[in-house]
């Protein structure tokens, strides 16, 4: 167990004296960033609003001059609207007045400054305001916007361990490792360790830049469940790379098929889907869309787990002579 820490220390100080490394730790968090201010640009927006198509006349003409609108022929369907993953308010006739129907979780002010401009719109016509608390349904944008930063924080969790093992490659102390009472399964086991450590750490922060701090639990449990996802991406840089020119190029490779996968499923017919199952980047973004929609699966988590480990079986006894350590672990 001591050496098992030793190497976890060896780890942590490679990646905080790698530039590279830091970069690679930190670029979830910037895309982060990015995404919260695209996705925050868009929601602050008071320009558009959602119709009920029960107003009088007059009244949707008034608000058009000062806003685009979409028309919905029923209260449900306007509901709906108001549910999507952006921030739109909607306005209805209740009780013979115009009402103003907000989600209830947008920025600060947002419910409030479309009361005042509908209110003003409408000539002092009275606005009520009724702040309704519901649930998020899937906009397929800006879902996959947010699950490929979530995935990507999972993926250079499993690549900085993977960049790591290259350096030792390098340095010849993958040598040195060989003949010491390490094994290969602990030696890896090692650098997943520290993928874990990094993946939870990157998605925690991801999730909490995105706005989906009450999801926070949800999404630990997926970093958690891509436990041999960390070890499969470090198996294929460590084992393939010879050094770090190589493993970059090798990146090139990986992160295409570990991001898109997930995403060209979505386009693909229901009845096709079942191609997918035997990858655990699919189960991945089906979990994260579960969560994202308030419906977590433990399915998904458990295939996860299930596929990742199937794979990271199949590579590890494929390429365990490109380490030339014995499978045996710490005596």
């Amino acid at each position: 167990m001591k050496k098992l820490l030793n190497m976890l220390r060896l780890d942590l100080k490679l990646i905080l004296k790698d530039k590279i490394a830091l970069y690679m730790v930190l670029a979830p968090t910037i895309l982060s960033l990015v995404f919260l201010a695209v996705t925050g640009n868009m929601s602050e927006g008071t320009s558009k609003l959602a119709v009920s198509a029960d107003l009088p006349q007059e009244m949707i003409e008034h608000i058009e001059r000062v806003a685009d609108i979409e028309i919905f022929d029923s209260y449900d369907l306007l509901e709906k609207r108001v549910k999507a993953a952006d921030s739109i308010a909607g306005v209805y006739m209740k009780d013979g007045e115009p009402a103003i129907l907000v989600e209830g979780n947008e920025s600060e002010g947002f419910a409030e400054s479309n009361a005042l401009l509908v209110n003003r719109v409408l000539y002092g016509n009275p606005v009520n305001f009724e702040s309704v608390k519901v649930e998020t349904t899937e906009n397929t944008v800006l879902t996959i916007s947010m699950a490929s930063v979530l995935l990507l924080a999972i993926l250079i969790a499993g690549a900085v361990s993977g960049f790591n093992i290259v350096k030792e490659r390098e340095n010849g102390v993958i040598r040195a490792i060989a003949v010491s009472p390490t094994g290969l399964l602990s030696f890896l086991g090692t650098r997943i360790l520290t993928s874990l450590m990094l993946g939870i750490f990157s998605t925690i922060i991801s999730v909490l830049l995105m706005g989906k701090s009450e999801l926070t639990p949800e999404f630990i449990l997926i970093a958690l469940s891509s436990l041999f996802i960390y070890g499969l991406v470090a198996l294929f840089l460590g084992s393939f790379a010879d050094n770090q020119i190589s493993a970059f190029a090798a990146m090139k490779v990986i992160m295409p098929v570990f991001l898109m996968i997930p995403i060209v499923s979505v386009f693909v017919s229901e009845k096709l889907r079942f191609l997918f199952y035997p990858l655990p980047m699919y189960w991945q973004y089906e979990s994260i869309v579960k969560a994202l929609n308030g419906d977590g699966s433990g399915f998904s988590l458990l295939m996860i787990l299930l596929t990742g480990g199937i794979w990271f079986t199949i590579v590890l006894i494929l390429r365990k002579k490109a380490f030339n350590i014995r499978m045996e672990g710490v005596k």
